[in-house]
């Protein structure tokens, strides 16, 4: 048992109520744990050394938080397994993320995604459901497209093709820049 009472103290959403009863490690030796009230109302246990070494802030509900205001969690539409739930996060992260290996060739030259799409994804599957999106295509069948190569990803420039077919745009592209 720590020496330091921590009863009433906070540490981050959380504030410290009661000792609860101590917890084990498997190789027999006792820790202690807190109970803790959040901010945002919920009751959890947290284990001191957790509270101490501020490992645990919250009790869950940061973290939550910090995923629904970056796009990581979705709960409303379900795919977030989906193959076109991952064409959607990959649209924006090569966009958007400078440490992409690909930011080069997308963010960094000005491409951006739309902001209906960005903030919905939605939005995006309810355009690429209307537009040809095929789920059933084979990889490599049915991917997205910029029918014009230097603007953003938007409803009215994009489109769904074959890879063989981006192959070949991308050959066209490079031809007439040089």
């Amino acid at each position: 048992m720590p020496n330091v009472d921590i009863i009433g103290k906070r540490f981050g959403r959380l504030a410290v109520v009661a000792q609860e009863t101590y917890g084990v490690y498997p190789n027999g030796k006792r820790y202690s744990r807190y109970k803790c009230v959040c901010d945002c109302g919920n009751v959890t246990i947290v284990r001191y050394t957790s509270l101490m070494n501020g490992q645990t802030k919250s009790c869950g509900c940061m973290q939550k938080q910090w995923r629904k205001h970056f796009g990581q969690i979705n709960t409303t539409h379900h795919c977030r397994h989906t193959r076109l739930y991952d064409i959607w996060v990959q649209m924006r992260k090569r966009c958007q993320n400078p440490k992409d290996n690909v930011y080069k060739y997308y963010g960094g030259k000005g491409v951006r995604v739309c902001n209906e799409w960005d903030k919905s994804f939605e939005s995006f599957q309810t355009w690429a459901m209307q537009n040809g999106y095929n789920p059933y295509a084979k990889r490599g069948e049915c991917t997205i497209d910029r029918i014009d190569p230097y603007g953003n990803y938007e409803p009215d420039n994009c489109r769904w093709i074959s890879m063989d077919e981006q192959r070949k745009n991308l050959r066209r592209h490079k031809i007439m820049e040089e």
